[in-house]
């Protein structure tokens, strides 16, 4: 397990801080460091990243306008250069909004880095603020790793957590990918008098990286509600500090003959379609024989949920999809409630009323029975796991409830509150249906691939890892920071590459100069920048383009992903500064033109006088990409309020709906 702790360097930056602070908040300051840091130069303390003392350490810029209620800061706690993402959040009816970090830059710097450089800072924006209903788009942030990126052209191509190619997924409008973990939110909700926000870590298509959420500042229990054993502060933290899914491939459990939980470079890296009807991928670069390189080696990237398996690298879709006829498709339907002929939340007395409501086929839906199991239920997805809840707390039942910090496998049907000293009231039926385990399901006689829920919660205990999971929590902190690999990570991640690189650089077996005569119309006469280097199996057991397989003119707002992003002629050297960030939260650029010289697509696009926010730094004319979570994480956002005296908790719902 690594450890990532402060050095001299860190050190002498804090004693810099220190002494700048007035003497009464010296005081304060300094009994805050005691004990965490000595810093001297014959003793270096070490102080984790992502502990408590780190993050006290961390300074907050006040926010730039007083309608700013909430602050998040990124924290990259691994040692790999990472890109920070968000998408564009907005309410129903209402232009998505972007946001961009204080920094002018979503670059973290690894752990340790001079000034804080791991760490991003953005202001929430008051549009962001509300309930998010049906319709509305919720906040999302993320990490992505092994990035080859360019700022000045708003272009990356990363491995994990990518955003259709470019740089800024919040001006363009863009949402994370399947094996990504998230942070998904509703900010600044009003109670009364309270204003509460609704923070979970979305594990749900699968997981690239660990993260946690921690709040700083706030109420250390939930003031509408002191038994909520949904309230973050009391939970943190969510997850396991200084452990990797990825690690020592953990997740390879149920290998099948096409696939697994498991995302390696590998599965990127050819261009072929790894299941029926799937796109092509192919942006690690290889060698003649398949193998990943620039750089090498084939690092685990992800661990896929039970719902993500059958996301990646896209979900099985909603027309032609046959449960009965076809295994993906029923596993899809069976763990992500995708498919909308199902139907859920109809009145039932035990589960096999479900099988009624849905032709007999058998997808382990469950008589969700809410307010106890002598009463009638509905119809509701469960979540599925390897083993049982006991195995995976060492706890008999019944369970408890949480925290988090201490219990991997929590909120399961019929645990015990321990904030609830009334036997009478706390046990809670409400927070989610019994799980199914994985050996039960199968289709045609066959066992479907299943990784188990709970083996997920072994690393993220408070993490969303099913589409109907309670993982949910509640806070009023005025600042929270997402940390990406608190701890620090046993398991490597790509080294990022701050370039995209030229299609001449590529391996001999890409065929650069036979692709550049054969797009030289594109490249000479045409303004082309950039092209997608392609190889494809020929056969025999070798990786070769053919000469004539590149797209020779990647548009601006085209993935790329079927092959690898790179430039027709090395970037020329320039005065274009990467995009800043004005009052009101909006894109803007000091650039007018391309680095490589080509114009912009269109000009930028400023707010109006309609309140529209949208600046694409490189963008089609007024026309955004159509941002479509996955039905599953989507539905948590589309939920109808919250109920007050049950813990300000999210109500069942169905997560095909909307």
């Amino acid at each position: 397990m690594a450890t990532y702790v402060l050095h001299q360097s860190d050190c002498n930056r804090h004693s810099r801080l220190y002494r700048s602070f007035p003497r009464i908040s010296r005081i304060a300051l300094g009994i805050a460091l005691i004990g965490s840091m000595y810093c001297t130069p014959q003793a270096q303390a070490q102080v984790v990243c992502g502990s408590k003392e780190y993050l006290d350490s961390l300074p907050v810029p006040p926010p730039k306008d007083s309608r700013v209620k909430r602050q998040l800061q990124l924290v990259n706690c691994s040692n790999a250069v990472l890109l920070g993402a968000a998408n564009a959040a907005h309410e129903a009816n209402q232009p998505p909004w972007p946001i961009f970090p204080r920094e002018g830059t979503w670059v973290m710097q690894p752990f340790g880095a001079p000034n804080n450089a791991n760490v991003l800072t953005i202001d929430v924006p008051p549009e962001w603020y509300g309930q998010f209903q049906k319709g509305g788009v919720a906040p999302n942030f993320w990490a992505r790793t092994g990035c080859r990126y360019d700022p000045l052209t708003d272009r990356a191509q990363c491995e994990t957590g990518g955003c259709g190619g470019q740089y800024d997924c919040s001006s363009a409008n863009i949402s994370p990918p399947p094996g990504t973990t998230l942070a998904e939110w509703t900010f600044y909700q009003q109670f009364g008098n309270n204003f509460i926000d609704s923070p979970d870590i979305s594990a749900v298509n699968g997981a690239n990286l660990t993260i946690d959420i921690a709040p700083r500042g706030g109420s250390d229990t939930n003031p509408l509600n002191p038994k909520d054993f949904h309230w973050l502060a009391w939970n943190y933290p969510l997850t396991v500090h200084g452990a990797d899914l990825r690690a020592a491939k953990s997740c390879l459990v149920n290998i099948n003959a096409n696939f697994n939980f498991s995302i390696e470079r590998s599965d990127i890296a050819l261009t072929k379609s790894v299941e029926p009807n799937y796109p092509l991928l192919g942006y690690v670069i290889v060698d003649a024989n398949g193998k990943p390189t620039m750089p090498a080696g084939n690092n685990t990237l992800a661990c896929l949920s039970n719902c993500g398996r059958y996301k990646f690298p896209a979900e099985v879709g909603k027309t032609g999809c046959n449960p009965k006829t076809d295994q993906n498709c029923y596993a899809w339907t069976t763990f992500c409630a995708g498919n909308d002929d199902v139907k859920y939340s109809q009145s039932c007395n035990a589960d096999s009323d479900c099988l009624k409501y849905n032709g007999g086929v058998d997808y382990h839906i469950a008589c969700f029975k809410k307010n106890g199991p002598n009463n009638p239920g509905t119809c509701e997805l469960r979540g599925f796991y390897n083993s049982t809840t006991s195995n995976c707390n060492g706890v008999k039942d019944p369970q408890p409830a949480g925290p988090a910090s201490t219990v991997p496998c929590n909120n399961t049907y019929g645990s015990v509150n321990p904030l609830d000293p009334d036997p009478t009231t706390q046990i809670d039926w409400a927070d989610q249906p019994q799980v199914e385990t994985c050996a039960k399901v199968t289709f045609n006689g066959t066992k479907v691939a299943c990784i188990g829920d709970d083996t997920l919660h072994a690393v993220l205990h408070g993490a969303y890892t099913w589409p109907n999971d309670p993982e949910v929590f509640g806070g009023d902190a005025p600042v929270y920071r997402i940390i990406f690999a608190p701890g620090g990570t046993p398991a490597p991640i790509t080294a990022a590459q701050k370039t995209i690189p030229d299609c001449s650089a590529l391996p001999s077996n890409y065929q650069y100069s036979q692709n550049r005569t054969n797009c030289s119309i594109s490249v000479n006469n045409q303004g082309a920048v950039f092209g997608i280097g392609r190889v494809a199996n020929d056969g025999v057991g070798k990786w070769q383009s053919n000469g004539h397989d590149w797209p020779c003119n990647l548009d601006q707002r085209g993935a790329g992903d079927n092959g690898v992003i790179c430039r027709w002629n090395p970037a020329p050297k320039g005065s274009c500064t990467p995009p800043v960030t004005d009052g009101t939260y909006v894109v803007a650029s000091t650039c007018g033109r391309i680095e490589a010289g080509a114009s912009l697509v269109s000009d930028p696009i400023v707010p109006n006088k309609s309140g529209d926010p949208l600046f694409l730094e490189v963008a089609i004319p007024k026309v955004l990409n159509t941002v479509n979570l996955p039905t599953a994480v989507k539905a948590v956002f589309q939920r109808k309020g919250w109920e007050p005296g049950h813990s300000w908790r999210r109500r069942p719902f169905t997560p095909t709906r909307g």
